[in-house]
C-alpha cells in the first residue's frame, strides 16, 4: 500500500508520477497514465479511472498495488566475452535493458553493475548479443568515436516472416513517429523525412538470407548495418515486407500503407561470390541502373539457391542460435579496435558453420585479438 504524504490538492496522475519516482518504482509516465485508465486507482477504497481526478493529499489515501508489476531482468544470464583494464564485452541476454530510460530507471544493465561502467552503444531490450561497456569516460569516448565514424563492423542474425531469397541493400530515412511513440517512422527518400521532421536520420543495412523453410514460410538472415539507428533493422525489414518474426511493434505486412513516399525502383545486381560483404557488382541486363544517384534499394542475385530446411531442422537451428522460438534478434558479430589499438572481433555463431546444422559451433565460436584488420 502506498499512502499520500503531501498536504495539497493535486491531479491524480501528477501525484502518482511524483510518488512512483520517489518510491523508485519502474513505471514510465506513459504507463502510469495508461494504468490509471486500464486498472484504476483505489482512492479511499473507491476504484477510480480518471487521470484528472482531484485528490486532497492531507486526507486521501491512494493505493495502486494491484497494478501488474514489471518483470525483473535476469542478469544472471550475462556472459563475459572479453575484459581488460578499459573494456568489458558481454553477451547480453534478451529481456535486459541496457541503460536508464523510459520506465527503466533501476531495472537496467548499468544500474546492475552499480554504475561502474559507461554505455557505449545500445541493444533493444529483447535483442541479445555482443555489447561493449567502457570502464572510463576516455574509453567511452574512444569507442563511441569508432561508432560515430562507422569503423565498427556490426552483424546480426534474425528470423523473418516470408521468403527472402535475394541479398538486399537498403538506404532509408527514419524519425520518431509523431502518432505512435513506440515506433520509428520509415521514409524511402530524404526530402520526405525532412518534411516530416528535421531530426530525421539516414539508415543503411544489407540483408543476407541464410536458410528458408517453406513449411513455416520463415527465413533466417544475417544483417550487416552501416548505421546504428533506433529500431533500424526491425523497421527496415517490416518496410521490405519481411517483418522480424513475432515482433510486437514492427509486424505489418501491408507495407505500402506505412510509407508516405513511393518505393524506389530496384537495382538488380548479379552476385559473384557465394556469401560475404566483398562481392563484385555486375548489373543485370535491362535492370534499372542510374549511376548518377545513390540507389535506395538494391537486390543482389545469389549464384546459388538459398538452402531449404524442413520445419524440424529449421526450428532446431533457431533454438540453437536464439535460445527459444520467440522473437529472435541477436547481435552476432563486432569488429573494432581496442584502446591498445589491437584489432578485436568476436562472433557468437559462425555463419559459414550454420550451413552444417549438426556441427554448429558453440557460443563464442570465433574470438580474435590481434593486429589483423577486421
Amino acid at each position: 500500500m502506498f499512502q499520500n504524504q503531501k498536504n495539497n490538492k493535486e491531479r491524480l496522475y501528477k501525484y502518482l508520477i511524483e510518488l512512483i519516482k520517489n518510491q523508485q518504482i519502474d513505471y514510465s509516465q506513459t504507463e502510469i497514465k495508461s494504468n490509471i485508465v486500464k486498472y484504476g486507482v483505489y482512492l479511499n477504497t473507491k476504484l477510480v479511472f480518471s487521470q484528472l481526478e482531484w485528490i486532497y493529499t492531507e486526507i486521501d489515501e491512494v493505493v495502486f498495488d494491484h497494478w501488474p508489476k514489471r518483470v525483473a531482468s535476469d542478469f544472471s544470464k550475462i556472459q563475459t566475452v572479453y575484459e581488460d583494464a578499459e573494456t568489458l564485452i558481454i553477451n547480453k541476454p534478451k529481456g535486459v535493458v541496457v541503460e536508464s530510460g523510459t520506465g527503466n530507471l533501476y531495472n537496467n544493465l548499468i544500474n546492475h553493475y552499480e554504475n561502474k561502467y559507461y554505455s557505449v552503444h545500445r541493444l533493444d531490450k529483447e535483442t541479445s548479443g555482443l555489447l561493449i561497456l567502457a570502464k572510463s569516460e576516455d574509453a567511452q569516448k574512444f569507442y563511441q568515436d569508432q561508432f560515430r565514424n562507422r569503423t565498427v563492423q556490426k552483424k546480426y542474425l534474425t528470423v523473418v516472416s516470408g521468403q527472402m531469397d535475394k541479398v538486399t541493400q537498403i538506404t532509408s530515412y527514419q524519425v520518431k513517429d509523431k502518432t505512435n511513440p513506440l515506433r520509428q517512422k520509415f521514409f524511402w527518400y530524404e526530402v520526405d523525412a525532412k518534411n516530416y521532421d528535421s531530426n530525421y536520420r539516414r539508415a543503411q543495412s544489407i540483408f543476407y538470407p541464410l536458410f528458408y523453410c517453406v513449411e513455416l514460410d520463415l527465413t533466417i538472415i544475417e544483417v550487416q548495418i552501416q548505421t546504428g539507428r533506433m529500431h533500424q533493422i526491425r523497421l527496415q525489414l517490416e518496410s521490405l515486407a519481411y517483418p522480424v518474426l513475432l515482433d510486437p511493434v514492427y509486424n505489418q505486412e501491408a507495407v505500402d500503407q506505412l510509407h508516405s513516399s513511393t518505393k524506389p525502383k530496384v537495382i538488380k545486381i548479379a552476385m559473384q561470390k557465394k556469401h560475404g560483404f566483398e562481392y563484385k557488382k555486375q548489373v543485370i541486363k535491362n535492370a534499372i541502373d542510374n549511376r548518377d544517384i545513390k540507389p535506395e534499394l538494391i537486390e543482389i542475385m545469389p549464384i546459388k539457391a538459398i538452402p531449404e530446411l524442413n520445419a524440424e531442422e529449421f526450428n532446431k537451428l533457431r533454438i540453437e542460435v536464439f535460445g527459444d522460438l520467440n522473437y529472435s534478434l541477436i547481435s552476432n558479430y563486432l569488429g573494432f579496435k581496442l584502446m591498445n589499438q589491437k584489432g578485436f572481433n568476436a562472433m557468437l555463431f559462425d555463419t559459414e558453420e550454420l550451413s552444417k546444422p549438426k556441427k554448429i559451433n558453440p557460443l563464442f565460436s570465433r574470438l580474435k585479438l590481434g593486429d589483423e584488420q577486421f
